[in-house]
């Protein structure tokens, strides 16, 4: 196994934030909030070729999504919003006979994250004013 300098370590996470930093000094499209909408919103701009910054408050991004409906890791969705999810390859259930699904929240709100940020977009988390 290798081990690495503790210093050298810090200099890593250091300098890639750095230039990560740098590289938004400006950007075409600021959002603030990680939720839903905004990673969503984040998605669709990068992926039109928009610069675009994301800034979170909070450690984990992704907003409330990851609690679910009251507290339980399912989130229901109306059939307006499938063909987000399935762009997203999120998975989802029809649920009885009107038109609601029912997701994962936590597979919804790591693959909300994951895809803004491989459209382009570039999230800093634990942002405040």
């Amino acid at each position: 196994m290798t081990y690495f300098d503790e210093t050298q370590i810090t200099k890593a996470i250091f300098d890639a934030y750095q230039e990560k930093f740098a590289s938004r000094i400006t950007s075409d499209v600021i959002l603030v909030g990680a939720g839903p909408a905004g990673l969503t919103a984040a998605y669709y701009l990068a992926k039109e070729g928009f610069k675009v910054t994301v800034l979170e408050k909070r450690l984990a991004p992704g907003g409330g999504i990851w609690g679910g409906g009251m507290g339980l890791n399912e989130v229901v969705v109306q059939e307006e919003a499938l063909p987000i999810l399935d762009e997203f390859g999120i998975r989802y259930r029809k649920y009885g006979r009107d038109n609601l699904f029912t997701a994962d929240a936590v597979e919804m709100a790591a693959t909300l994250v994951a895809e803004a940020i491989r459209a382009g977009a570039v999230l800093f988390n634990l942002v405040t004013r």
